[in-house]
């Protein structure tokens, strides 16, 4: 069996390629587009910034309606302007959507067993302290509420959409709809390409996912310190997937699938807390 589609890689190495430059600024327009169109707008409207301050949720779907605009539309004239570098020549790679799903899962498959098993791990921390919290005892009671109520903020706020139900609703999607097309796209999708093209693909394999790993830097020192190398096998995840299926669009899938792992205890604990 094959696990390099080099028929696809060729076709993609071969075709023309997007400038650096572009690709750069794509990448900055998905991220910060959104702080640049809101900046703009409190600017010309100065008394929306009192009432939107007053209305959260209203604030939430906006941005995140920013944030799904700048990505997609990022790549969409990636895809619409170099659209062989992405596919070949012979358009979708893969040979069915079946196909790319069935790649997908099995490269997501050991970070997904990793945190399905750190998942078990955090049921069997918890599930003490929630039963502590259904005690009849008021003072165990209080006590177990206060520690649950300081790992919900934990787990939601450092995501930046707030720890209230749309909140983590918007943090999921992000993390599922958003974050794994605009990067793959960039990471996978463009840069792997134009590495392949000017090294051997030994060298642009960890060239690539090094800048994945650099992408990240902006989590912030102890968040990027703690989860650097989980960062460096999603990327080699993603690529692995890439290169199976010959296309991008598998490292996507690839990055939501573990993404979804990563938000399976979060959300399993929160429903958890509602029913104390």
């Amino acid at each position: 069996m094959r696990f390099i589609d080099r028929q696809a890689l060729d076709a993609q190495t071969s075709a023309k390629q997007p400038p650096w430059l572009l690709l750069i600024a794509v990448y900055l327009a998905a991220l910060r587009g959104p702080h640049a169109i809101w900046f703009v707008a409190l600017k010309a409207f100065p008394s929306s910034g009192v009432w939107l301050e007053t209305h959260p949720a209203v604030v939430g779907i906006v941005w995140f309606s920013l944030h799904l605009l700048a990505a997609y539309v990022g790549v969409f004239v990636l895809l619409a302007k170099f659209r062989e570098s992405f596919f070949g020549r012979s358009g979708f790679r893969a040979r069915s959507v079946a196909g790319l799903v069935a790649i997908s899962i099995v490269c997501s498959l050991p970070l997904s067993v990793f945190y399905a098993a750190s998942f078990a791990k955090i049921v069997r921390g918890l599930t003490p302290l929630i039963a502590y919290a259904s005690s009849p005892a008021s003072e165990v009671r209080e006590d177990a509420l206060r520690h649950l109520a300081e790992v919900h903020v934990k787990v939601w706020t450092p995501l930046g959409w707030g720890t209230h139900t749309l909140g983590m609703i918007l943090a999921t999607l992000t993390s599922l709809i958003i974050s794994p097309v605009y990067e793959q796209c960039f990471v996978v999708g463009a840069a792997l390409t134009r590495l392949a093209r000017l090294l051997k693909l030994r060298f642009a394999i960890p060239a690539a996912a090094a800048l994945f790993v650099l992408t990240h830097l902006g989590l912030g020192g102890e968040r990027f310190a703690a989860n650097w190398h989980l960062f460096l096998l999603m990327a080699l995840s993603a690529i692995a997937a890439r290169l199976w299926s010959g296309c991008w669009l598998a490292g996507a899938l690839t990055h939501a699938i573990v993404n979804s792992m990563i938000f399976l205890p979060k959300w399993w604990f929160a429903f958890a807390i509602d029913y104390v």
